[in-house]
C-alpha cells in the first residue's frame, strides 16, 4: 500500500500551548523562533518588501507571535518525523499525551515532559500556531499565525490538519488571516484552503501598530496591502 505523502507513519505533530512555549528552555525556544523565521525570510528575500526577522527575540516572541494575552488559547503546532530524537524521547515517555489519526499523529508538549523534549532547527520540517484574533472579543475568530514549512507541498496539508484539530478543542466559528497582496498570498489562501476576502486595507511605510493591529517594529521597504480572508468552520 502507497503511503499518504505525510502520514503518521514518517512525521508526528507536537502540540505546544502557547503558555507552556514561552516556559521552555531558551535553547527549545530559539529553535523554534529561528525556523519561523527561516520561513519569512524566504518570502522577505524573494519581494524584498521588508527587514528583519518575523519574531524579533525571545524576549519578543509572545508578542510578535500573537500569543500574548491569550496564552492559554492559543496553541502551536510543530511538524517533525518520528525517526528524529525529539519525537523518540517525547514518544517513550508514560506521561507523554498522544492522538493518533489516519494522516497524523500529535504528542503534546507540556509542563510533565518539557524537560525531555528537546528540539532543533533542523527537526522542524512546518509549523503554525492559532491564536484568537484580536477584532473578536468573543474567541471565536481564530487567526493561524507563523505559518512555515519546508517540505514540498506541506502547506498544503499542515494547516487544514492544524486547522482542524484546533477546532476539537475550542469552538470556532471561522478562521481568519490578514496577509500581504504583494506576496501573493491572497491568491495562495484563496485557492489552497478555501478563504475568501471581506476587505482589504493599506499599510504605510509609518504604519500605526493600533490602527492596523500589526505588531510594532516592523520595518517596510515600500508601503503595502493587507488582505482580510475569513473560513467558515
Amino acid at each position: 500500500m502507497t503511503l499518504p505523502l505525510y502520514s503518521h507513519e514518517t512525521h508526528a505533530l507536537l502540540l505546544v500551548k502557547a503558555a507552556d512555549l514561552f516556559q521552555l528552555s531558551t535553547e527549545n525556544q530559539t529553535a523554534i523562533m529561528d525556523k519561523i523565521n527561516l520561513g519569512y525570510a524566504r518570502n522577505h528575500a524573494k519581494f524584498n518588501t521588508m527587514e528583519g526577522g518575523r519574531i524579533k527575540d525571545l524576549e519578543n516572541f509572545p508578542g510578535d507571535s500573537g500569543f500574548a494575552g491569550h496564552l492559554n488559547e492559543s496553541y502551536m503546532y510543530l511538524y517533525v518525523k518520528k525517526d528524529s530524537d525529539t519525537y523518540k524521547s517525547l514518544s517513550s515517555l508514560a506521561t507523554s499525551r498522544k492522538e493518533i489519526y489516519y494522516l497524523y499523529e500529535i504528542i503534546h508538549v507540556t509542563q510533565e515532559n518539557k524537560d525531555k523534549f528537546l528540539i532543533s532547527v533542523e527537526d522542524i520540517e512546518g509549523c503554525v500556531g492559532f491564536k484568537p484574533h484580536h477584532s473578536y472579543p468573543d474567541g471565536k475568530t481564530i487567526e493561524p499565525t507563523c505559518f512555515v514549512s519546508f517540505l514540498p507541498r506541506l502547506g498544503s496539508i499542515l494547516l487544514p490538519l492544524g486547522e482542524k484539530h484546533f477546532a476539537t478543542m475550542f469552538e470556532v466559528k471561522q478562521f481568519i488571516v490578514e496577509v500581504f497582496i504583494e506576496h501573493n498570498l491572497r491568491e495562495y489562501y484563496a485557492e489552497h484552503h478555501n478563504y475568501t476576502e471581506i476587505r482589504q486595507f493599506h499599510i504605510p511605510i509609518d504604519y500605526s501598530p493600533e490602527e492596523t493591529g500589526l505588531e510594532p517594529g516592523i520595518i517596510f521597504k515600500q508601503p503595502m496591502n493587507m488582505s482580510v480572508m475569513i473560513k467558515k468552520v
